[in-house]
């Protein structure tokens, strides 16, 4: 009987400190987790534009997602929410017997991101969220927060990616829309000046009139070298013999007096030449101008078409849903996560037994000796 009670005083004494500290130091935590869905194809409403249909290099999308969902920027906003600052997990955070006795102070942001958990699961479109917690009110909460967010940070990023596309769209519809307005009031003067709006016809037969005068003006320079000879000629007959010269006939002038008109007619072909000249070069530039206005205006014009449509299609492709949503929100499972207090009691009572067995054996040797 005093064996028994010897026994199972060792066994108490060994076995109930041990339980008694594994059920007061070990505390159990509480798991919450949520789920993302990102999907392959962003949504579109009337339009195919590269801003929708499927998403390029899914799997590297994936995982910016997984990476900007433990990124400080969502972090920080998660901690800026007066119900997460009320929470026990953050005013009283659980350090270990070293930190306290370092004084190390991890900072809110660190503690957050080593208890949450984000993967992407595999063969999926769902990304899975978790976060433990000593609270299971504290974890589910966290996890709400983070999701919400997450959803925030890419709604204001998507959002000012596009407000900024769409912005340098108007802007860029408006100056166009102004140029091509200044363009056509040019064009207009353009072709009032000119008297036509096809200066093509107008400058072929400018360059026709131009042509004439100069075929004109070669013949008649032609014939002034002609009755210059002629002159010459009859001077050196004057010289040698004057009876000898030619008379003129009926209604014939002299030689010298015919070269003295052809000069003059000269002088006013050459000055009629250079005024139409000077009118063909003033009007091919005009026309050239005018072309060169045609198509710059027909340029914008195909600019401007394409930028409105874009437009258009931004004005109704702009509010279309994303492809990331909330598929389920934070649950928390009912048992604790990674609980050892059992697998510990059960190490705990062996060791008692083994300390108790040990001392029976030990007490057993000294009555036979």
């Amino acid at each position: 009987m005093k064996r028994l009670v010897s026994v199972l005083t060792v066994f108490v004494l060994v076995s109930a400190p041990t339980i008694a500290g594994i059920w007061t130091l070990i505390v159990p935590q509480y798991q919450a987790r949520g789920e993302i869905r990102v999907g392959r194809i962003i949504p579109r409403l009337v339009f195919q534009t590269e801003d929708n249909g499927v998403i390029p290099f899914y799997d590297s999308f994936v995982n910016t997602q997984v990476s900007l969902l433990t990124s400080s920027r969502v972090l920080e906003r998660v901690l800026d929410r007066p119900e997460v600052r009320t929470t026990q997990w953050f005013k009283n955070p659980a350090t270990t017997l070293l930190q306290r006795w370092r004084g190390d102070v991890v900072p809110p942001v660190e503690r957050l991101k080593d208890g949450l958990s984000v993967q992407a699961r595999p063969q999926t479109e769902i990304i899975d969220v978790s976060f433990t917690a000593l609270s299971p009110a504290d974890a589910k909460l966290i996890v709400n927060t983070v999701l919400d967010r997450y959803m925030q940070y890419v709604g204001e990023y998507s959002n000012a990616a596009e407000e900024r596309l769409y912005r340098q769209l108007v802007e860029q519809y408006n100056a166009l829309q102004s140029q091509i307005q200044g363009g056509e009031k040019t064009y207009t003067d353009l072709c009032a000046a000119l008297g036509t709006d096809t200066p093509q016809a107008l400058v072929s037969a400018r360059r026709l009139r131009l042509d004439e005068a100069e075929a004109r003006l070669t013949e008649l320079r032609r014939r002034i070298k002609v009755l210059t000879s002629d002159v010459n000629q009859v001077s050196a007959l004057d010289r040698t013999n004057v009876q000898s010269r030619p008379a003129a006939g009926p209604g014939q002038l002299p030689p010298e007096h015919e070269l003295a008109r052809a000069r003059y007619e000269e002088k006013l072909l050459s000055e009629e030449y250079q005024t139409e000249q000077a009118q063909f070069n003033e009007l091919f530039e005009r026309a050239q101008l005018l072309e060169k206005e045609s198509r710059d205006l027909q340029h914008k014009r195909e600019l401007f078409d394409a930028i409105r449509q874009r437009k258009e299609q931004k004005d109704i492709e702009r509010n279309v849903p994303g492809c990331i949503e909330i598929l389920a929100s934070a649950e928390v499972d009912r048992r604790p996560c990674n609980d050892h207090r059992i697998a510990c009691t059960a190490i705990a009572l062996a060791l008692g037994l083994g300390g108790a067995g040990g001392a029976a054996i030990l007490t057993r040797k000294k009555k036979l000796h």
